[in-house]
């Protein structure tokens, strides 16, 4: 029988060594039956040598060159930043953190009268006979916050001339008669005036400050004692146009309410 030889160093599959065996095995077979007889059993006693051939066959197998084992290791897991937890948060811990951000607006303030000055400012302190005196009347609020006007102290529109602040004046001798107002005219009666609505502030800004210009023309021309209110026209008494003499006279005015210190004025003897 044919020897299969198998090159030395030479790593063999296990399908390679499995085929060899099955070769070997038919070979031998192939032997005894070719020759039977009563030799048959010392020819499968000679079939010995396949066994050797086998183990032969297993023992040739060269060994796997040892590799070097390597261990692989298991990488630990990066380690991943927790979330964080959130607590429960108590219903009385909410409405402090919510307390803690609301922005509380405390309500505006009511006017006060006492917070509000009027003052009376003439262009001259002496004038010639016949010279216009010109007035001016002030009311400032002293205090830089805003109000709410809802005691009505801040009245704007009606009959007075633009830009519509409600004003009086009035010019008086050094016997304490009025011989000037700035609301009196010439005749009184007639038909009733028709005035745009006024009203009253519903807010004073902060440091509120408005002025009122007025003049007298030195004519003596009082308010009328007769009623403004009727259908008929009639002169005014107290409003005859004549110039008043040389003197001292004291001029007083009012922004609505508010009182102004009074003002004195000296005109001159021609």
């Amino acid at each position: 029988m044919e020897k299969t030889s198998i090159p030395k160093g030479r790593i063999l599959s296990w399908g390679t060594v499995l085929a060899l065996l099955l070769l070997a095995g038919a070979a031998a077979v192939a032997s005894a039956s070719a020759s039977p007889g009563p030799n048959l059993a010392r020819r499968l006693a000679t079939s010995a040598p396949s066994k050797r051939l086998y183990v032969a066959v297993l023992s040739t197998v060269p060994k796997s060159p040892s590799v070097p084992s390597t261990t692989v290791g298991t990488q630990a897991p990066s380690p991943v930043a927790a979330e964080p937890t959130t607590a429960p948060v108590s219903a009385k811990s909410a409405a402090t953190a919510l307390a803690g951000t609301t922005t509380t607006t405390e309500p505006m303030a009511v006017c006060q009268a006492s917070q509000f000055v009027a003052t009376t400012t003439t262009d001259q302190a002496s004038y010639a006979p016949g010279q216009t005196v010109n007035i001016s009347v002030t009311l400032k609020d002293t205090s830089s916050d805003p109000c709410a006007d809802s005691m009505n102290l801040i009245w704007q529109g009606g009959c007075a001339p633009p830009p519509g602040w409600e004003t009086t004046a009035t010019a008086t001798n050094s016997t304490g008669q009025v011989v000037w107002d700035v609301n009196a005219r010439p005749t009184t009666g007639g038909l009733p005036e028709n005035c745009p609505a006024g009203i009253y502030l519903s807010t004073v800004p902060g440091g509120f400050s408005a002025t009122v210009d007025l003049s007298w023309a030195q004519d003596l021309c009082g308010d009328s004692p007769l009623s403004d209110v009727g259908p008929t026209v009639v002169p005014n008494p107290n409003c005859p146009g004549t110039p008043v003499p040389a003197g001292t006279y004291q001029i007083t005015t009012s922004w609505e309410r508010f009182l102004a210190p009074p003002v004195t004025i000296t005109i001159a003897s021609s």
